[in-house]
């Protein structure tokens, strides 16, 4: 019984070796991409804030601009080489409309009065406001 313990111990260290050198695998080809992404977009940097002419310099809304390219040619660089990473919002999309106040029900609950119950002492509503 005491073999079969340790051949089942040592199957599931040799098991759990394989997923940690798989996963050491994927950890290394990302940091190699992420590396060679971000290379390429500040070397990409300048030569796309004067073609698409944006204001980089050392402004705060010059960084703000320099940030934002930044953030978006190392998303693309990461997206063809197969790497999915979130993508900058686009500081030209206008803000949501707000959202539209509820309409009121289509068909509201009506009580015919003899439904209704009434307070003594009280007068019986008109019938035809029911109607």
């Amino acid at each position: 019984m005491k073999h079969i313990m340790v051949r089942l111990g040592l199957l599931c260290f040799v098991g759990l070796l394989a997923g940690c050198i798989h996963s050491s695998r994927v950890q290394l080809d990302y940091i190699e991409v992420r590396d060679e992404c971000r290379s390429i977009s500040e070397n990409s940097l300048s030569e796309r804030a004067a073609k698409e002419r944006i204001n980089i310099e050392n402004t705060p809304q010059g960084a703000k601009n320099r940030n934002a390219l930044l953030a978006q040619i190392f998303s693309e660089c990461m997206r063809e080489r197969g790497w999915t990473v979130a993508a900058p919002r686009s500081a030209k999309r206008p803000p949501a409309p707000p959202p539209a106040p509820p309409s009121p029900p289509s068909n509201p609950i009506r009580y015919m009065p003899a439904e209704t119950p009434m307070p003594a002492g009280r007068r019986p509503i008109n019938p035809a406001y029911y109607r």
